[in-house]
């Protein structure tokens, strides 16, 4: 790790240089160069990429470099990740991309990761969102391929990413770079129909993306679990979530009635199993291991891994004891969406008595897409509108010029106002 553009004159340094390199998602090292190092003061750097080749074994190498122009206020974050390619020559290729170089007013800090996941049939809406999210100036977020296509398109372009299965499951090398549905579970998944094979690869993505969230909380890393095609109206300050008394956030899953339809009929609400934010806490990491567990995703290489996560999670977090949220407000069964509830809940878990929040609808809108009733726009955040037979990566621009611009919104009792 060297500067290019070293200067002998340090006399004008205002910056602050860090450098960070992680292997297999742990932190090894932190490098910082305040004034006195060796660098210019621009508001760039210019990294010419290398051809360098490194020798590890099935390892996934990344390093993050970040420099603060506290004269000019920027923050330039810049991103090396390395991924094994042949693990036979113990060889991985590096690849340099820039990925921000926003203005900030203030210096942001927090210990979220904002986590996507994508298989090769929606990594082009995974870009979009990737890129929009880079736009705001969000530094956190990042794509979990689960197959070996989209693992190879996000990396070239450029994207921060990792894969669904862990690193070192001990079997042939091989299936690092595989679609391990397809390629191992073969046998396994010929003694279903082909209807029942694809419900099985689709409930397989559902369960299995809980195990990657598992092991970051494990790590110590909150996690805002997202769908890809989940619309991020403005930019938001994840550490005040993390300064917040509750330990889980939650969006509504619709409006009237809401999936799971057995879930809603017995409180009249369901929860977004797309949308949540989970603090590193031991009450949200056991009940992320109890939905783990009864997914059968307790390693990502099962092939009986599958299961509606959705519905899962409802009924842990809003039927079944031991872990039955204990609502601070009154429930009720609405029988349409004039009587439905747009004020967020607060509650405490049964078992843990860790704080849980549902947002209100209008900070997180999930419904039927519908150009008269748009969430307000000054308190929306999250838009995951339900569009029939809409191409994925066009629902953002389709969703900023109904409900972006807009001055119609719809209240609690769903009446539009001004």
């Amino acid at each position: 790790l060297h500067n290019r553009n070293a200067s002998n004159d340090t006399s004008s340094v205002a910056g602050k240089l860090s450098i960070a390199v992680r292997a297999n998602g742990n932190e090894t090292m932190v490098l910082t160069l305040d004034g006195k190092g060796n660098m210019t003061t621009s508001s760039s750097l210019n990294v010419e990429e290398e051809q360098e080749t490194l020798k590890v074994e099935n390892k996934s190498i990344q390093t993050e470099v970040s420099y603060i122009d506290n004269q000019k206020n920027k923050t330039l974050s810049l991103e090396t990740t390395g991924v094994v390619e042949d693990l036979s020559a113990n060889k991985i290729s590096t690849m340099i991309t820039n990925h921000t170089a926003a203005t900030t007013s203030t210096s942001r800090s927090s210990n979220t990761k904002i986590i996507g996941f994508s298989d090769n049939s929606y990594m082009r809406v995974a870009l979009k969102w990737y890129r929009e999210l880079d736009k705001m100036g969000y530094t956190e977020h990042m794509v979990v391929a689960q197959d070996k296509e989209a693992a190879a398109f996000f990396a070239s372009k450029g994207m921060r990413h990792e894969w669904i299965h862990e690193r070192d499951f001990g079997i042939s090398g091989r299936h690092n770079f595989s679609n391990f549905r397809q390629e191992v579970c073969g046998s396994y998944d010929s003694k279903f129909s082909v209807e029942k094979q694809l419900q099985n690869y689709r409930r397989s993505l559902f369960g299995s993306r809980w195990t990657y969230v598992l092991r970051q909380l494990e790590q110590g890393t909150h996690v805002l679990l997202t769908d890809v095609d989940n619309v991020f109206v403005r930019f938001q300050d994840l550490s005040e979530l993390e300064q917040s008394p509750f330990d889980s956030y939650h969006a509504y899953a619709g409006t009237v009635p809401s999936f799971p339809k057995k879930v809603f009929q017995e409180i009249g609400f369901t929860i977004c199993g797309g949308m949540s934010w989970l603090r590193a806490s031991p009450g949200v990491i056991e009940i992320t291991r109890t939905l783990v567990e009864k997914c059968g995703c307790m390693s990502t290489l099962h092939c009986h891994c599958s299961c509606d996560d959705q519905v899962v999670f409802n009924n842990i977090m809003l039927v079944h004891e031991p872990y039955k949220i204990i609502w601070d407000q009154n429930v009720s069964v609405p029988a349409s969406e004039e009587e439905m509830r747009w004020e967020g809940m607060t509650g405490t878990c049964s078992k843990t008595g860790h704080r849980v929040k549902i947002w209100d609808r209008h900070t997180a809108f999930r419904r039927e897409f519908d150009p008269n009733a748009c969430p307000d726009k000054d308190k929306n955040w999250i838009a995951m509108p339900i569009f029939k037979n809409m191409n994925k990566a066009k629902v953002w621009k389709k969703w900023r010029e109904v409900c972006g611009t807009t001055t119609t919104s719809v209240d609690k009792n769903n009446q539009t106002a001004s």
